[in-house]
């Protein structure tokens, strides 16, 4: 904690096929890091904000689909496709049962975004509904016709995103 706030860093630099017996590196090494804030702006209100590297991924939409192949996607568990982020976040106690918390994701690389709004109500001891929903915003993908085929070129990540909206119900015992 540095003057009330918290602050951290994750990073990790990943060796492709470095467990591989006999194998000759790919030369697909990757770096990833986050680095962010959090402070509780009241005894109500809480508030982060990160910055995501992805050397993974790629600065030109039109790249972000043919580095699916990557080592980092296939075998990584890399989601991201860009390599810069800013994630700001919010959580709201609207009454002390009931939480409202979202996020927005900026791929700052193509200007799209992902908002991430999330309700959830307390009904009883160990017992919780919440809802929420994933909204893209960013120029969407073209589709190109090639001889018999038609394929996709990304103009944004988020852009690309099927709005979708989630529910549900929780019991711990």
């Amino acid at each position: 904690a540095i003057g009330g706030a918290g602050f951290w860093i994750e990073s990790a630099y990943v060796l492709a096929d470095a467990l591989e017996k006999n194998s000759a590196s790919s030369g697909e090494n990757y770096f990833r890091s986050t680095i962010g804030l959090d402070y509780s702006l009241s005894d109500r209100t809480y508030g982060f904000i990160e910055y995501h590297y992805n050397q993974a991924g790629k600065n030109k939409p039109g790249d972000y689909l043919t580095n699916l192949t990557s080592v980092a996607y296939t075998d990584g568990s890399v989601y991201l496709m860009s390599k810069h982020y800013l994630i700001p976040g919010l959580s709201y106690q609207l009454t002390p049962l009931l939480t409202f918390t979202g996020q927005i994701w900026w791929n700052i690389s193509d200007n799209s975004f992902l908002i991430t709004p999330y309700i959830e109500y307390n009904i009883a001891k160990n017992i919780y509904l919440a809802g929420g929903g994933y909204i893209g915003i960013g120029k969407g993908p073209i589709f190109v016709k090639q001889e018999l085929a038609y394929y996709s070129i990304a103009k944004s990540e988020f852009g690309s995103y099927t709005n979708s909206l989630f529910f549900s119900f929780r019991f711990y015992f």
